[in-house]
């Protein structure tokens, strides 16, 4: 009987550590989350037929329609959209992304930047914070309606 206990005793502390380590069933990024340390970067050369106004103009136009602008100066030639929650309310605050865009001095490419940061957060409140990447989906999306838009034609 001692014995039965002791095994009982060791299996519930064992269940119970178990249970403490496991993530929540909320804890699991989109398929499309690739966790990175920097978010890759990706250079689009510019139709050269078009001038800087018109396409600012185009690129502008774009990420209004798909995104928040958090920051733009035209001058400076940099967009940044605010972070966007997926999903309902309260997933905004497990999974959010943004875009960064910059135009070099020439004006002849731009560099888009995705990002995204999953928020991993186990039971019992151990919170382990952001883990930082990009989203495959929104990458695919913004660079083929830029290239489309404003990409050089080979």
């Amino acid at each position: 009987m001692q014995r039965y206990k002791a095994v009982l005793i060791l299996f519930l502390v064992l269940l119970t550590g178990a249970v403490l380590l496991m993530p929540s069933s909320c804890s699991v990024p989109p398929e499309t989350f690739i966790e990175t340390k920097e978010p890759e970067k990706i250079d689009l050369e510019l139709n050269e037929y078009f001038t800087y106004d018109e396409i600012w103009n185009k690129v502008f136009s774009t990420m209004v329609r798909n995104f928040s602008i958090e920051i733009y100066k035209k001058e400076d030639g940099y967009i940044q959209t605010a972070w966007t929650g997926l999903g309902i309310e309260e997933s905004k605050k497990k999974y959010r992304t943004r875009v960064i865009i910059q135009f070099n001095p020439y004006r002849d490419q731009l560099t888009i930047a995705p990002e995204a940061k999953f928020h991993t957060r186990w039971l019992f409140g151990l919170d382990t914070g952001w883990v930082a990447g990009m989203d495959e989906s929104i990458v695919e999306d913004i660079v083929e309606v830029l290239i489309k838009s404003v990409g050089k034609i080979s």
